[in-house]
C-alpha cells in the first residue's frame, strides 16, 4: 500500500512540475517512477539468468566422491562420556560395560557385526551425474549427500529396539560435516531452551571438509550444496542463552559471507566460464574468485588437520586428472570431477598422434 502511494505521489509530482514548466524536476520524477516499475522486472531477469546458469552446471555435473569414516577414532570423542553416563542409568536393556573404554570397544564390535565389516571403518560413495544422485551405485532418492551410521548402545535383538549412538556425515552449506550424536535432552551438551518446547543440541561436529571451496575441481551445482541459514555457526551461536547482544545481532553474519563466496563459486563452476571471461578480457575476475575461495579452503583444511594424499607432479601436463584425496584423524575424502578427466583424455589419450604447440 505504501509503495502504491509513493508511485502515485511521483506521478502527481511529475504532472505538477510539467504544469509549472519545471521540466527538469518533472523528468526526474517520471524517471524515478519508470525505474520503480522496471526494477522488479530487471531483478527478476537477473534471478532467472542465475537459475539458468545453475541448471547448466547441474546438467554438466559429473562427480564421484568417496567418504571413509574411521569409526574407532570417532568413538574416542570426549562427548561420548555424556552418552555413557546417560545410558548407564537409563538404557533398557542395561549396558554391560562398566567403564567408558570398555563401552568404546563394545560399540566398535557392535558396529562391525551390524554392518558386517572386518574393520571399524565405514565407506560410502556418491555419484552425481547431471540431475541424478547415486549412493553406493544405487539411486539415492533422499537427494542430498549424507550418510548415517547408527550403532546400538547395547548388543541386543531388533525386538529390544535399543537406543543408538549415531555418526553422520552430511554436506551442509557446501561443507562436509562429520558429526557425533544423537544426544537426548538429558545428555545434551547445550540446552538452548528448557521450556515446553525445548531446544537443545543433538550433534557435535568433529571435523569439516570444505568441499565447496574446491569449486571447479568438483563442480557441484549450488542446489547440491544444501544451503541453510539455520546451520551456520553464527546463527547457532546466537541461540546460546548466554550469548551477548553483539553475537545475537550477528546471527546471519556467516550466511551473508557464504553468499559472497557463492558469487565467486558460480563464476568458477559455470561451464566454459573461464574461456568466456578470458575472451572478453575479464580474466582477473576469474583469478580473483579462485584465489578468494582457495585461501579459505586452505585455511579450513589446516584448521581441521587434513593431509593431501596425492603427490602430484604439476609439471606433467599430459598426466590424467585423478581428482583430490584428503585425510585427517576422523575421515578421508576422495573426489574427482570426471569432466576434467574426460577433457584431458580427449586431448591427449584418445588421439594416436602428438602435435607440438608453441
Amino acid at each position: 500500500m505504501l509503495g502504491i502511494a509513493f508511485n502515485l505521489a511521483l506521478l502527481l509530482l511529475s504532472i505538477y512540475f510539467f504544469g509549472q514548466d519545471d521540466f527538469g524536476l518533472a523528468v526526474v520524477c517520471l524517471l524515478a517512477l519508470v525505474f520503480r516499475f522496471l526494477f522488479p522486472i530487471i531483478n527478476g531477469f537477473g534471478v532467472l539468468t542465475r537459475q539458468v546458469r545453475d541448471e547448466l552446471v547441474a546438467a554438466e555435473c559429473n562427480l564421484v566422491i568417496e567418504i571413509s569414516v574411521f569409526v574407532e577414532r570417532c568413538l574416542q570423542n570426549p562427548e561420548l562420556k555424556r552418552l555413557f553416563d546417560h545410558y548407564r542409568s537409563s538404557s533398557e536393556p542395561p549396558l554391560r560395560a562398566t567403564t567408558l573404554d570398555e563401552w568404546r570397544r563394545e560399540l566398535s564390535e557392535i558396529y562391525k557385526r551390524k554392518y558386517k565389516r572386518e574393520a571399524a571403518c565405514e565407506t560410502v560413495r556418491f555419484n552425481v551425474k547431471g540431475h541424478l544422485l547415486f549412493k553406493d551405485d544405487a539411486p539415492w532418492f533422499s537427494d542430498f549427500i549424507g550418510h548415517s551410521i547408527e550403532i546400538p548402545v547395547v548388543d541386543a535383538t531388533d525386538d529390544d529396539a535399543p537406543e543408538t549412538v549415531e555418526l553422520r556425515v552430511v554436506l551442509v552449506n557446501g561443507v562436509l560435516r562429520l558429526q557425533f550424536g544423537r544426544f537426548p535432552k538429558a545428555a545434551s551438551p547445550l540446552l538452548y531452551d528448557d521450556g515446553y518446547l525445548a531446544k537443545y543440541r543433538t550433534f557435535v561436529t568433529m571435523t569439516s571438509f570444505p568441499l565447496m571451496y574446491f569449486h571447479y575441481r568438483q563442480g557441484l551445482p549450488v542446489k547440491r550444496l544444501n544451503l541453510n541459514a539455520d546451520a551456520t555457526e553464527s546463527y547457532v551461536a546466537s541461540m546460546d542463552p548466554s550469548a551477548s547482544k553483539s553475537v545475537k545481532k550477528q546471527q546471519y553474519q556467516d550466511w551473508q559471507a557464504l553468499h559472497r563466496d557463492l558469487v565467486s563459486y558460480r563464476i568458477l563452476v559455470t561451464p566454459a566460464e573461464e574461456d568466456e571471461i578470458g575472451a572478453i578480457d575479464l580474466r582477473g575476475k576469474w583469478d580473483k574468485a579462485r584465489k578468494d575461495l582457495e585461501l579459505k579452503r586452505d585455511a579450513l583444511l589446516e584448521k581441521n588437520g587434513f593431509r593431501d594424499l596425492y603427490n602430484r607432479d604439476e609439471s606433467d601436463y599430459f598426466a590424467l586428472d585423478f581428482g583430490e584425496s584428503y585425510e585427517n584423524d576422523y575421515m578421508a575424502v576422495t573426489f574427482q570431477n570426471l569432466n576434467m578427466w574426460r577433457d584431458k583424455a580427449q586431448d591427449h589419450w584418445f588421439l594416436d598422434y602428438y602435435e607440438e604447440k608453441p
